[in-house]
């Protein structure tokens, strides 16, 4: 198969995942769940969308103050941001093309995102906070589906493929493999140089959670996954937070074992899908499919 048809091939893949993931997930909403009043044995949760459609891909400022996401409306994906202290909801970027996965670059004022160029290419992109214009970050890098931060300026991405790979890029703009057949969840641990992300093997029920260390060129074993779940949230201890149906799992590193933390079936919220852990590691953002049994 030549360059030009393989391509053609990956982008349309690429596309049909993206396409197949906002239509499975058309009615999403993001909620705040306090985990320090967990630990006390109380439920604190906060809905922070409140409206139709597809709300997504939590990530939080460095300061805890802000949570950035996208939102599917009119067929295009756009960055917003939620003020938590003001509960107001601002738009960050509306442009033609359709960004995604919103992620603060360390050391930067700015957001890293998957942006679904004219052209239908898939590149990792910077939209500066202070309102100029985008810039692409790797140009010859695609395509690519999701990403995480291990330094401001080396990233590990998780690039379209048979199998999906995951692969580190750096100032060169060379993406180097790290390892194949990955699942989508990229999660930085914070105070480190590690991002964790999911090994897939042929069965299912055997998929871990492990952590890359690029400044040392390292891959250490995290944790099991649950059975066939891909998103998760981790904090720099290694302690980390995934979901199955409507319950919410935690696993510590000194205490090996998932165990059930809440079950938000109770509040109507149907099954939890991605995670993600504030800086202070008080709060964790959970997206759930909305209305359920209203």
């Amino acid at each position: 198969m030549n360059s030009v048809r393989l391509r053609a091939l990956l982008t349309t893949l690429l596309l049909g995942l993206l396409s197949a993931q906002a239509q499975a997930q058309t009615a999403t909403d993001i909620y705040l769940l306090d985990l320090a009043a967990l630990e006390d044995g109380r439920t604190v949760i906060l809905r922070i969308t409140d409206v139709p459609g597809y709300d997504n891909q939590p990530h939080f400022s460095a300061d805890g103050s802000r949570v950035y996401f996208s939102r599917i409306r009119g067929g295009r994906a756009h960055i917003m941001a939620y003020h938590i202290a003001s509960a107001e909801t601002e738009v960050i970027r509306d442009d033609p093309e359709s960004d995604y996965s919103p992620t603060l670059i360390p050391r930067m004022d700015a957001l890293s995102v998957i942006r679904v160029e004219a052209d239908q290419r898939q590149r990792l992109w910077k939209i500066p906070l202070d309102g100029s214009a985008p810039q692409v970050i790797f140009e010859t890098i695609e395509p690519v589906g999701y990403h995480a931060w291990a330094a401001p300026r080396i990233a590990l991405l998780f690039v379209l493929g048979e199998p999906p790979s995951l692969a580190l890029a750096g100032p060169a703009g060379v993406a180097l493999p790290i390892a194949s057949n990955i699942g989508r969840g990229l999660q930085s641990l914070p105070g480190t140089s590690e991002v964790a992300f999911v090994s897939k093997s042929a069965d299912p029920n055997r998929w871990v959670i492990n952590a890359y260390d690029y400044a040392l060129d390292k891959t250490r074993f995290l944790a099991p996954t649950l059975p066939q779940r891909e998103d998760f949230a981790v904090n720099g201890q290694g302690d980390l937070w995934m979901a199955d149906g409507t319950v919410l799992y935690q696993w510590k590193a000194e205490r090996p074992s998932w165990v059930p933390l809440l079950d938000l079936s109770t509040m109507k919220l149907g099954n939890l899908s991605r995670l993600a852990l504030s800086p202070d590691g008080r709060q964790l953002a959970v997206v759930a499919e909305e209305n359920v049994g209203e």
